[in-house]
């Protein structure tokens, strides 16, 4: 984004993007590095911000993140590419990206999950199997960056999705050590009595190893 740079417009707070050349090719470089040096299938996935599929006349001060996307993934070599870009596009006009937050949604999430399944052979769960519950009254990030208290009005819903299955992550940080938490209905409601909403869809930070485990499946998940 460009130097923290935020448009507050229709009740959204939105980040402007700024192309760096200098970036993309640090991060092409870290990323073939990083493929030399995993012996496993690798999958990316880059994801635009919101503002990048604005209508407003705010859309044309952020250069294209389409444009740097592909360049991105131009420059890779070893890894497989997941285009979420138009699926993102097509269905702008719903819920998949947060009003007072830099992330998407669980329903934007969900549309990555159907494009990386999709790039792996496999086929997404279908949404309306799982039981859907919502929370209300999440202030996001870019809504503390923003310092206008008029937008409280337009704080978000977090919906999350619940299968028939409890899974624990395991998440390898930077540190020598590994943190472990059930992922359950009662964790999500024990966090919505502390206020702490954010971390209903993010724990922990980012970190670069996640696995997450239940009875009958393991999948990796692994970011720089």
């Amino acid at each position: 984004t460009s130097g923290g740079k935020l448009v507050l417009s229709n009740g959204k707070i939105m980040e402007v993007f700024k192309a760096n050349k200098d970036a993309e090719r640090e991060y092409i470089s870290a990323l073939n590095k990083l493929a030399d040096e995993l012996d496993c299938e690798k999958y990316i996935m880059l994801a635009p911000t919101q503002l990048e599929f604005d209508e407003s006349e705010y859309r044309h001060y952020a250069d294209s993140q389409k444009e740097t996307i592909e360049n991105i993934y131009g420059g890779l070599k070893g890894f497989k590419t997941v285009n979420i870009y138009d699926s993102l596009k097509e269905n702008k006009g719903d819920y998949i990206y947060f009003k007072t937050d830099h992330h998407w949604t669980q329903r934007g999430a969900y549309l990555a999950y159907e494009r990386l399944m999709e790039a792996k052979g496999d086929k997404a769960t279908p949404l309306e199997d799982f039981k859907h519950e919502k929370l209300s009254g999440f202030l996001g990030y870019l809504y503390n960056q923003a310092n206008e208290p008029t937008y409280s009005k337009y704080a978000d819903d977090i919906e999350y999705f619940m299968g028939d299955e409890n899974y624990t992550i395991y998440e390898k940080g930077l540190m020598p050590m590994e943190i472990s938490f059930l992922i359950s209905r009662r964790f999500i409601q024990s966090l919505t009595r502390l206020l702490l909403l954010y971390t209903v869809f993010l724990w922990a930070g980012t970190t670069p190893l996640q696995e997450l485990k239940q009875i009958t499946k393991t999948a990796k998940l692994s970011s720089l």
